[in-house]
């Protein structure tokens, strides 16, 4: 099969479960050529999609629409800068990631004799990818890359909303040079889910809310197929009292509107050091004052509103409360003018409904058992928790079972040493979210926030299946030999020789060994000498 050159015909949508049944089979079979397909070519064709994104980037953020993404600055940043970095990332790692892996003689147990062992890796097959809607081409497109480049066919479910995005990506892959018959793209619906798993899929990669998360794998247990999960987080920051409190705010604020809000790995809960807790929030009052705004789901609203009033009855207090607003009342103030296709990086996306307008919401004194504490959610979220130590924090920081990132501002070296006992898959010290777009390193979380992970590394390595193979060399091989009384002293001898802690117990072990092997080596020479 020729990696360019082909047509399309996955990336139209697909009406009937026969034809996605009859695509996911042409995947199937177009993976076993395309992992036949050098290492270095798949990677090749990453780095020429790094170059696309950079070509076609006004067009690609055109196409995503998100009613909370505040502008095309964000996009560019958030989206396709990280996106493209991934790519060449790749183009000029992934294959010495993936190259097999010859195992020298360093390690081997002596009495396996002679074997030579190489690890390959080898792609599942077919990779469900389940796209989310918040960053609906960073996250799918790293996960997408990664899975062909390691050798996999791709079906793609696109989020809500996000069809007509999924679809301009696969044709910049197919363009690229990416058989056009590796990639299966489908719709939102949660039917083209089903019917995906029932036409064989062999890893899913789910990007999503905890919740979903339960559901997808109640669906894949019954076929034990594997899952990479990324799911919700209600990360905290640890504010210590060396921490530098103005980029603390700046951190707080870039949080706080990143998306608005609606970012998996926003700071949620931020426990502060008791000794500049008064001052930290005099400085977030202050930060409020210019009345910032953000955009809200109305279903998010009324599942957050008891539980902030829930918070207050419990004797926490809201700071800066402004009265929200509906989406009509903005409409005209957020407007974008349709007639350019030229990236104004000053000009918002429209609003749609069902959404409302409201300044974030900031609770101090909230203590980690309150609800509000645990709420995974997208939205302008921040609970002020004072500690007095830090065992003290890190207990509190453990009440919330989410762990997918955290960040920690103060002294670097008690910094680090804190970080190591935070049980969050991604620390950022003196910084927050953005490092996490550094392509080198692997992205996942624990308990709520799912398993497994992706991009980097480790993120690679996770879309394929390792392979041993392990050549003999010599002909000792003692194991297919008749078995002997003297098998048992033999044995043990060797255990003892290899492992025991004492030194008298590995030379007891070492007498016992060399003692059968001589009445070994006697017994055969006995059986040699004709009877007389």
């Amino acid at each position: 099969m020729s990696v360019t050159g082909m047509d399309a015909t996955n990336t139209i949508p697909i009406d009937s479960d026969d034809s996605i049944r009859e695509a996911i089979a042409r995947a199937r079979q177009a993976q076993i050529v395309w992992s036949r397909q050098p290492i270095a070519t798949r990677a090749h064709i990453a780095g020429l999609v790094a170059q696309t994104i950079a070509v076609r980037a006004e067009e690609l953020a055109e196409s995503i629409c998100i009613p909370q993404r505040i502008d095309y600055r964000e996009t560019i940043s958030a989206e396709l800068l990280p996106l493209a970095a991934a790519a060449s990332w790749l183009d000029k790692n992934a294959k010495q990631i993936l190259s097999p892996k010859s195992l020298g003689k360093r390690g081997l147990p002596f009495w396996l004799g002679k074997i030579a062992a190489t690890i390959h890796r080898e792609p599942f097959g077919v990779v469900l990818v389940l796209a989310t809607w918040n960053y609906p081409l960073y996250l799918m497109g790293t996960q997408v890359l990664q899975a062909l480049v390691a050798g996999n066919a791709v079906c793609l479910k696109a989020a809500p909303g996000c069809f007509l995005l999924s679809q301009l990506w696969v044709k910049i892959l197919i363009d690229g040079g990416f058989p056009a018959d590796l990639i299966v793209l489908l719709e939102s619906d949660v039917s083209n889910f089903d019917l995906a798993i029932d036409s064989g899929i062999d890893l899913v990669v789910m990007t999503g809310g905890s919740e979903t998360g339960k559901k997808v794998l109640q669906k894949l247990a019954t076929r034990l197929i594997p899952s990479i999960l990324e799911l919700g987080g209600v990360d905290a920051m640890f504010v210590l009292s060396s921490a530098n409190l103005d980029r603390v705010c700046q951190a707080i604020q870039f949080s706080l509107s990143l998306n608005s809000g609606a970012t998996c790995m926003a700071t949620r809960r931020v426990l502060v050091e008791r000794s500049v807790y008064e001052h930290l929030v005099q400085l977030i009052e202050q930060m409020l004052s210019t009345k910032q705004e953000y955009l809200l789901s109305k279903q998010s609203d009324e599942r957050l509103t008891p539980l902030v009033n829930e918070a207050i009855e419990q004797g926490a207090t809201q700071l800066n409360l402004v009265q929200s607003r509906s989406s009509e009342n903005v409409r005209s103030e957020n407007a974008i003018d349709t007639t350019s296709n030229v990236v104004d990086t000053t000009k918002n996306v429209p609003i749609s409904d069902g959404y409302c307008i409201r300044p974030p919401i900031i609770l101090r004194d909230v203590t980690p058992n309150m609800r509000i504490a645990k709420l995974d959610i997208f939205a302008p979220l921040l609970s002020l928790i004072p500690f007095d130590h830090l065992d003290e924090a890190l207990a509190m920081n453990r009440e919330c079972p989410y762990a997918l990132s955290a960040s920690i501002f103060g002294d670097s070296k008690i910094a680090n040493s804190i970080a190591m006992r935070i049980g969050a898959g991604f620390v950022s010290v003196n910084d927050t979210i953005v490092p996490s777009a550094d392509p080198r390193v692997p992205f996942g979380g624990s308990g709520p926030s799912g398993f497994g992970v992706t991009r980097g590394a480790e993120g690679l390595l996770a879309l394929t299946r390792p392979k041993v193979i392990s050549i003999r060399r010599g002909n000792w091989l003692p194991h297919l030999e008749p078995h002997q009384p003297s098998d048992k002293d033999l044995l043990l001898g060797i255990l003892r020789w290899s492992h025991e802690a004492k030194w008298s117990g590995r030379v007891r072990g070492l007498i016992s060994v060399v003692r059968t092997i001589l009445s070994r080596i006697q017994a055969k020479k006995n059986d040699k000498i004709p009877p007389r």
